[in-house]
C-alpha cells in the first residue's frame, strides 16, 4: 500500500523507459515504493498514529505521495546509477532524495509533523528516559506503584 504511483517516480527520470528489455520492471518500483511506504507508515506510528485508519486530508496525502516518491525515485535511482557514471561534481538527484526521504522521517519521528498528521502530542507511544517508557502525564500513583524508597531520596 504506497501512497504513490510508478508513473510518479518515473515521470521524474525522462530519459528512463519502462517495459524495455533490461530494463527495471513496474513491478519492482512498486516494490520500492512499497518498502517507502512502511518505513513512513512505521515512523508515524511510532509517533501514535495509525495511518490506516485515519481519514487523510488532502494536505496529509500530498505530504504522505511527496515523500513516498523521494523514496522511490532514490531507489530507481540508485539502480540507475549503477549502470551509469556521473560526471565530477554532477548533482544526484537519487542522493538527494534519498537525503531529503530520510530528513524527513526522522522529522517524523522527532514530531516535528505532529501537528500536520493530527498527532496529539500525548498520542506518542513511547515517552520516557533511559528504557523507561511511561504513559505521558502518567505518575506512579496512577500506575498503582508505591515508591516508598526512590532515587536521590536522603534518609
Amino acid at each position: 500500500m504506497s501512497y504513490a504511483t510508478v508513473d510518479e517516480v518515473c515521470a521524474l527520470y525522462s530519459l528512463f523507459q519502462r517495459g524495455a528489455t533490461g530494463s527495471i520492471s513496474d513491478a519492482q518500483i512498486a516494490k520500492w515504493l512499497d518498502d517507502a511506504a512502511a518505513r513512513i507508515y512505521s515512523a508515524v506510528l511510532a509517533r501514535g498514529a495509525d495511518l490506516a485508519t485515519l481519514v487523510l486530508t488532502a494536505t496529509q496525502s500530498n505530504f504522505l505521495r511527496g515523500l513516498n516518491v523521494d523514496g522511490g525515485v532514490a531507489e530507481l535511482g540508485a539502480a540507475l546509477q549503477g549502470s551509469l557514471t556521473l560526471a565530477p561534481g554532477e548533482h544526484s538527484l537519487a542522493a538527494a532524495r534519498r537525503r531529503s526521504f530520510e530528513r524527513v522521517l526522522k522529522e517524523i519521528g522527532e514530531g516535528i509533523h505532529d501537528a500536520l498528521l493530527g498527532i496529539t502530542p500525548d498520542g506518542a507511544k513511547f515517552a520516557g528516559v533511559g528504557g523507561a517508557e511511561t504513559t505521558v502525564g502518567e505518575t506512579a500513583s496512577d500506575r498503582g506503584e508505591n515508591r516508598s524508597f526512590s532515587k536521590d531520596d536522603e534518609y
